[in-house]
């Protein structure tokens, strides 16, 4: 008969969905397995079973989901809770029957090679995964199995829509007293509590329906930081939940400890454990501002409180800045955010869930388990010797603190082992056992690896980028050097006509550490170009024909370039320069070894190579200036790991404003390979580039991400004799590389990342098309790679923070702008005195096999096929029209949308994006 009927709570509803949609799931599936000496009395139990039944509504509780306009609890007026009992010992016959069951369900014997531990452990398996029928109650099943060495356990198996943890320490409480009851004795019943659990459900809908406990938790969760525990490659994994859990003792002098500060801040010491945890959370999410669950109880505040049984939790969500003052500021700052919500406690997590608008809203839960109710269990005739709880709920990781007899304190980590492997978890108790009283920082291990994957120092020959050049010339001067449209110029052919640009530069002033524009389309000359500009001592400025005069003539403002090298046929669109030089008209003809020698010697590996020019955040560009040591090592790195010969040919198809031309173009001339020079515009073209990488014997070619797309497309593909594709300058998605696996097969694919703020890239990775995130790997020879928070400290491994680049390859700094200089080229902290880090304002993180994986920008830096484009620069532009007051810009999908305010009033938005980049052509249409 029903004695009773109400609602379900939100978290019943929540964990009986869950538990239908995967029934064989143990998720909410609650086992706990106590030991106890003796052997079991039966009827004893029987008796403790059925009185407590009678006591408490929910332990004959049952839920109907379908028969009612909402889903109902219905309370029974009388329930048998089921008991079976099984011998588990050697020889022992297992029986089935009334009161009866073996472990497996079946008869026979116990002789099965496995002893009586062993099949407890694989019976607990099992019972976690047999669900319930939510009509019939109860709920909750109790087995024993006897044991050896004159023990026998018993186990409570439940859902814990039923009950919560409290309320399992109460009942078992309860029940081990009725069986240790002297022989004779007879209880008299006990009547029910007078708190019940359908108040706690009143409650609940009481604050639902409360329009300032509504407006509490929508400020508090309105952009609310995510605070997701890092996920490191291969996690998540395929599979089922699977939780496991670790446990860490606390020491008992920091248990003393933690409790005199307890004191002496005037708050519980669940608060000073709280904080602790937030302050890991805070380290290895990489966020100053953080968010966790913490576990709550809405327990009836009376005398009966307690004794209700019940599921009285909710996870209240708890954000706190972790800036404070001090570590006792923050403290007091964890225990206000907890005093503020105890009133608004009732209010279900699904309803906070829905007022932020995600789902879920918690990655990361806290507990505080100090169930002192058990102190009061008796001793004889039911002495405990063991104890065994399993609970899995659907929170990824629960962090918790458990009081343990005699008063210490045990961490433990609830985690899923499809998303986290074991020492992620172990080193995340570590840094919560730090924060405890102290500083959670980098452990040894953590550091001693950092380190290591930084060790990358090799010891290079050194030398200018010129003289490299001229050494390969004079080796094998007739070998062929430079191809275009089908033509070849030679070793000798290309030192000679370099010499012969380089004396008419140091006769129009060129010397040492000037910046000296290129104004020319991509030919034969270009090489040749850039080759007697550093021949001169020069640094040669690319300005890209084609793009605003008014950005060129800036640049050579900007750059102090008072020399600008050009082609008669360009010189009627050149910008003006202080002085023009034009190519001289053919080829001279070379004479002996002595033209093959740049006109003024060595010379110094710290002057200036090249500068070129990025967007700026603030509208004006920047110029970055690289010295030949920089680019030098960074040929001898490639070439170090991908060795080409004179057998090689590397495709220069990039935009010499773009710095990957700067390999390109170099890489081939320094070892003797051939460099095949793409005709102009060339680099728009996916069928033109296959074929021209068939025709002309290609071995090694780049493509920025965006490039390589249309590419794979391409009718005309074949491999000819490609062996090695470079991609850098955008994220490389895993579905292209797989992709061009699949199109490819045999020609490697690698994934390189650097900024023009360093001798083009400083990490390599070769692509696997089986890996689901691709890294930009591991730094290159002479190079560190920090990743670091807010505060310059190391970021954990797996956790984001900015990637900062140091060693032989940064840039000098920007061109006349020291300030800016020193904002993003700061002091080293890890490196030696005197040494630079370069701010990237990429974030980043490194993953457990030393690479690193990009994970976007910090501003509003964008990549548009390959090209940098800073909004602020864009932005700038259109302020600078007369009639626009006010300009915003933003990247929407394919397009950059500008909204400006004219004259007062709100203008529209641009129908056109503007250019792809205020640098350089696109890399492809």
């Amino acid at each position: 008969m029903i004695e009773d009927a109400y609602p379900l709570a939100a978290l019943q509803a929540g964990m009986l969905y869950h538990s239908e949609l995967e029934p064989d799931s143990p998720t909410f599936h609650d086992l706990m397995t106590i030991t106890l000496r003796g052997e079991p009395d039966v009827p004893a139990l029987t008796r403790a079973l059925a009185e407590v039944s009678a006591r408490h509504p929910v332990l004959r509780t049952s839920f109907d989901l379908t028969g009612f306009s909402e889903p109902l609890q219905l309370v029974h007026d009388t329930v048998t809770i089921p008991l079976e009992v099984a011998d588990l010992r050697e020889g022992a016959v297992r029986e089935t029957g009334p009161g009866r069951g073996g472990p497996d369900g079946e008869t026979g014997h116990a002789e099965d090679g496995k002893g009586p531990r062993e099949r407890l452990a694989a019976w607990r398996e099992r019972e976690k995964h047999t669900g319930f029928d939510w009509s019939s109650p109860p709920l909750l099943r109790v087995h024993v199995h006897v044991l050896d060495g004159g023990e026998f356990a018993l186990s409570l198996s439940f859902h814990h829509a039923l009950l919560d943890g409290w309320s399992v320490a109460t009942l078992v409480t309860e029940i081990l007293h009725r069986y240790a009851a002297p022989p004779g004795y007879a209880s008299a019943p006990l009547a029910p509590p007078r708190a019940r659990f359908r108040d706690m459900v009143a409650a609940e809908r009481s604050a639902t329906a409360s329009a300032e406990t509504r407006e509490f938790w929508r400020e508090r969760v309105t952009d609310a930081p995510e605070s997701r525990l890092p996920r490191l490659p291969g996690f998540p994994v395929d599979g089922p939940r699977d939780v496991t859990v670790l446990a860490v003792p606390v020491p008992r002098e920091t248990v003393a400890a933690l409790e005199r500060e307890s004191r002496e801040l005037r708050v519980p010491l669940r608060t000073i454990l709280l904080t602790a945890h937030l302050r890991a959370l805070g380290l290895v999410t990489g966020e100053r501002e953080v968010m966790t669950g913490v576990l709550s109880h809405s327990r009836p505040e009376n005398e009966d409180g307690g004794e209700v049984l019940g599921l009285f939790l909710n996870s209240l969500p708890i954000r706190v800045r972790l800036d404070a003052a001090s570590r006792a500021d923050l403290v007091r700052r964890v225990f206000d955010a907890e005093i503020a919500a105890v009133p608004h406690r009732s209010y279900p997590l699904f309803e906070i869930q829905r007022a932020a608008g995600r789902s879920p809203l918690l990655d990361t839960l806290f507990d505080f388990r100090d169930f002192h109710v058990y102190g009061g269990l008796p001793g004889e005739g039911a002495a405990i010797t063991g104890q065994e709880f399993f609970e899995q709920t659907d929170m990824p990781c629960t962090v918790a603190f458990v009081r343990v007899p005699g008063g210490g304190l045990t961490l433990t980590i609830s985690y899923d082992r499809t998303q986290f492997p074991r020492d992620q978890i172990e080193a995340l108790a570590g840094r919560v056992l730090a924060a405890l009283t102290g500083e959670p920082g980098l452990g040894e291990a953590e550091t001693e690896a950092i380190t290591r994957w930084n060790a990358t120092g090799r010891d290079h020959p050194g030398g200018t980028l010129h003289e490299l050049i001229f050494a390969q010339a004079a080796l094998t001067p007739d070998a062929p050097a430079v191809g275009f449209e089908g033509t070849w110029i030679t070793y000798r052919e290309l030192a000679a006509r370099a010499v012969a640009i380089a004396a008419e530069l140091r006769a129009a002033g060129v010397e040492r550490d000037q910046p000296v524009g290129v104004y020319l389309e991509r030919s034969t000359d270009l090489p040749v170009a850039l080759l007697g500009i550093l021949a001169a001592g020069g640094a040669y400025l690319p300005l890209e024909p084609g793009h605003p005069a008014e950005r060129l003539r800036t640049m050579l403002s900007d750059a102090g370039a008072r020399v600008l090298l050009t082609s008669a046929a360009l010189a009627g669109q050149a910008p003006q320069a202080g002085r023009t030089v034009l190519l001289p008209a053919g080829a001279p003809a070379p004479t002996g070894q002595e033209d093959l020698n740049p006109p003024d010697g060595p010379g110094h590996e710290d002057a200036l190579a090249y500068v070129i020019f990025t967007s700026g955040s603030t509208g004006r560009p920047k110029g970055v200036g690289v010295s030949h040591r920089a680019i030098v090592n960074r040929l001898r790195w490639m070439q170090a790991d991908h060795a080409i010969t004179p057998a090689d040919r590397v495709l220069h198809k990039t935009p010499i404003s773009f710095d990957i031309s700067v390999w390109e173009l170099f890489w081939p001339l320094v070892t003797g390979a051939g460099l095949v020079v793409a005709k102009p515009g060339g680099h728009y073209e996916p069928s033109y580039l296959a074929r021209l990488i068939v025709s002309e014997r290609i071995t090694t070619a780049h493509f920025v991400p965006s490039m390589l797309d249309p590419f794979l497309d391409t009718p005309e593909l074949a491999p000819g004799e490609l062996r090695r594709v470079v991609c850098s300058g955008e994220a490389l998605p895993a579905d292209l590389v797989r992709r061009f696996a699949e199109r490819l097969p045999e020609v490697e694919l690698h994934n390189l990342y650097g900024p023009t703020e360093t001798a083009v890239e400083v990490s390599t990775h070769r692509c696997d098309p089986a890996e689901q995130v691709v890294p930009i790997g591991r730094p290159g020879d002479n190079t560190r790679l920090e990743v670091l928070d807010d505060r310059f400290g190391r970021a954990p491994v797996g956790t984001r923070g900015q990637l900062f680049i140091g060693g032989v390859q940064l840039a000098r700094g920007y061109l006349g702008r020291p300030g800016l200089t020193a904002e993003r080229f700061v002091p080293d902290p890890y490196g030696p005195p005197g040494s630079r880090l370069y701010a990237t304002g990429d974030q980043a993180r490194w993953r457990p096999d030393g690479e690193i994986e990009y994970l976007g920008r910090l501003d509003t830096q964008i990549k548009i096929r390959g090209m940098r484009v800073e909004l602020g620069e864009i932005e700038a532009a259109l302020l600078d029209q007369p009639e626009v007051r006010a300009a915003a810009v933003v990247a929407d999908g394919e397009r950059l949308i500008g909204y400006v305010v004219v004259g007062g009033t709100a203008g529209g938005t641009t129908t056109a994006p503007p250019p792809v980049s205020p640098e350089t052509p696109p890399e492809t249409g």
